[in-house]
């Protein structure tokens, strides 16, 4: 058994805890894009992204989207910095995501996040 479903609110039905992981995914990079369009007059952030992200909290809820965030955008930085010759404009958001959700699981299975609940 996996420690997702240690995080699953037990009062909670399947479906709603799904869907508030989509609005909270969704809508979180949705917010984000908005302030920079708002000052920047032009998209930060694709459209497909927004939905990969949402998709991504409705499978692992929305507890976890604010690790698998922070290790895309690690994946992103590392990947910018590798390569910086080939991303003269713009990085692809949702490889990166991917790649971060892919280690969040892996981390997720063997525990290896076990350490914060000491703290």
């Amino acid at each position: 058994m996996f420690i997702i479903f240690d995080l699953y609110p037990s009062n909670m039905s399947p479906i709603v805890f799904s869907s508030l992981g989509f609005i909270v995914g969704y809508s979180s990079l949705w917010a984000i894009n908005f302030i920079f369009k708002f000052i920047n007059k032009k998209d930060g952030i694709g459209g497909g992204d927004f939905i990969l992200y949402g998709a991504l909290g409705s499978i692992f809820g929305p507890i976890s989207l604010p690790i698998i965030l922070f290790l895309g955008s690690m994946f992103g930085c590392l990947l910018y910095l590798s390569f910086k010759e080939k991303f003269k404009k713009e990085i692809p958001l949702g490889s990166c995501l991917i790649l971060g959700t892919v280690f969040y699981f892996i981390f997720i299975n063997f525990e290896l996040f076990s350490f914060l609940l000491v703290l």
